[in-house]
């Protein structure tokens, strides 16, 4: 029985690290294509890798950067921003966003929020889900040793600073539940798509026959509010509410 389940144990690693390779060599080959001018094919493998469920940066990056060179400038930018999901401090895809953005045709007006509220969202995404988890233990701990000097504190001046300690540290622990919370929504979904069409009229109701209200253009980002049948409804960045068919968007 022993001899069996270190069998199991080999072929399990084995074909861990045959998959691996694998996707190294197809890696790999996306980038030869690349650098030749193949970017349908480049574009192939690395969606192929994508299948396998592996992500990364880079890998979103690379894509970004594939569709882009291939002249499909909304599903460029869909993968740069999925690139900065992975990391937000990622150099390239934030310059290569911002390269792609710059040649979306007549860009709408966007609403801007309130410094509060960009502070706010700056500090939410400025750790991953679980690393706001990481932080919301350490306040906990650290509270909770607070609070064991209010019962071990040999003076009264020891066990008044950890009691109050202690629940200033845990009140404030709040913050980085709910931004993890926060984080944690935005990286199952992040509600935003981009227009992958070369233009698109937006309509009141979900059908050909409404009546068109704004023209939107590849490249433009949009906020999806709800889906029926082949329809989506989406908020421009105007504010302006209206439906298009859910092909001509890619949420990122």
């Amino acid at each position: 029985m022993t001899r069996y389940f270190y069998l199991a144990i080999l072929m399990i690693c084995t074909g861990t690290g045959l998959m691996a390779n694998d996707l190294a060599i197809n890696f790999s080959a996306a980038v030869d294509l690349y650098n030749e001018g193949k970017y349908t094919e480049s574009i192939a493998k690395y969606e192929a890798i994508l299948t396998t469920g592996i992500v990364s940066a880079e890998l979103y990056n690379n894509l970004g950067l594939a569709y882009h060179k291939n002249g499909e400038l909304g599903k460029a930018i869909v993968n740069f921003n999925r690139a900065l999901r992975q990391s937000s401090s990622n150099e390239d895809a934030k310059h290569n966003l911002v390269a792609a953005r710059q040649q979306v045709e007549e860009q709408t007006i966007e609403i801007e929020d309130t410094a509060l509220v960009r502070i706010w969202n700056g500090v939410a995404g400025s750790l991953s889900a679980n690393g706001w988890g990481v932080v919301f233990l350490l306040f906990l701990c650290f509270g909770a040793c607070s609070l064991s000097f209010w019962q071990i504190g040999k003076t009264s001046e020891l066990k008044r600073r950890g009691f109050w300690g202690g629940i200033v540290v845990l009140s404030l622990s709040i913050l980085p539940l709910i931004w993890g919370f926060q984080q944690r929504a935005v990286e199952l979904d992040s509600g935003i798509a981009i227009i992958i069409k070369e233009k698109v009229g937006i309509r009141e109701a979900p059908n050909l026959g409404s009546e068109e209200i704004e023209l939107v253009f590849e490249g433009n980002t949009v906020q999806v509010l709800t889906n029926e049948n082949n329809w989506t409804k989406v908020r421009l960045t105007n504010g302006l509410l209206g439906w298009l068919p859910s092909t001509m968007i890619e949420k990122v």
